[in-house]
């Protein structure tokens, strides 16, 4: 259980109405360090019923989803991955048009607080370029998303040796600074933006790096362990080189 007495809980105690339920259990909803139920199938309804679908193969729930919307719903009735990329839907990001795939559309949000809406979201404001120069294959994209008061828009990406997950969220980078200030944070720049690295003391492989915006954050998260081969590899020696590949394509003004 995520955020009640366990190593979670001293990175980020949840407020009653940004707790996801599943079972009974309450789970943390901030990307966090937290490891992920991975029983939690079939339609689980997560922050004021956002249904979160990450499809996901088995082995990588424990070794890559450590930061990335632990207190949500992780799976959906496998049904669902028969729905074909090709059947699209129209979503509007800011000024630009961009065509959906039907079960990829993001999430209505909730902002609370003088809390901006998210407009720039990793699944699809990324070109596949961007992707790929990160090491990652586009075409593998899954989304993970919290709409609470406050709203993380994400994608997880696959890649030879590692996998990714990349979020775009409205809460501040001092936020994350007092929310990993006992957690031993390595301050860095990536690209000349204020960055953030920490580790899990769950998976030691496992890192998230935070990267400032103008309106909020990106935070990557790295699972390199979902493989025996690649088992060896340090997710804080990988995150500052991938976040290096996303920052300029971030926006300057959000």
């Amino acid at each position: 259980m995520c955020g009640k007495g366990n190593r979670g809980d001293r990175l980020y105690r949840p407020s009653n109405r940004d707790r996801c339920q599943h079972g009974g259990n309450i789970s943390c909803s901030w990307p966090s360090i937290c490891k992920p139920r991975g029983d939690q199938r079939g339609g689980n309804k997560c922050c004021r019923g956002r249904s979160t679908a990450v499809r996901l193969r088995g082995p990588l729930l424990s070794a890559l989803l450590l930061f990335v919307v632990a207190g949500c719903s992780l799976g959906a009735d496998d049904g669902d991955a028969a729905n074909s990329l090709a059947s699209s839907l129209t979503a509007v990001h800011g000024s630009t048009t961009t065509v959906v795939p039907q079960g990829l559309e993001p999430p209505k949000q909730f902002n609370e607080n003088g809390r901006a809406d998210v407009t720039f979201d990793p699944c699809f404001d990324f070109d596949d370029e961007v992707i790929k120069r990160a090491g990652l294959d586009p075409a593998s994209r899954q989304r993970t998303d919290i709409a609470a008061e406050y709203t993380f828009l994400g994608c997880v990406f696959l890649g030879k040796d590692f996998s990714a997950g990349v979020t775009i969220g409205n809460v501040t980078f001092e936020e994350n600074i007092e929310r990993y200030k006992n957690d031993s944070p390595q301050f860095l720049t990536i690209n000349g933006r204020e960055s953030l690295l920490v580790r899990s003391d769950i998976a030691a492989s496992s890192c998230a790096i935070v990267v400032r915006m103008a309106r909020g954050v990106m935070l990557i998260s790295i699972g390199p362990d979902y493989e025996p081969t690649t088992a060896g590899n340090d997710g804080c020696v990988l995150a500052p080189d991938v976040a290096r590949a996303f920052e300029p394509a971030l926006p300057k003004d959000r």
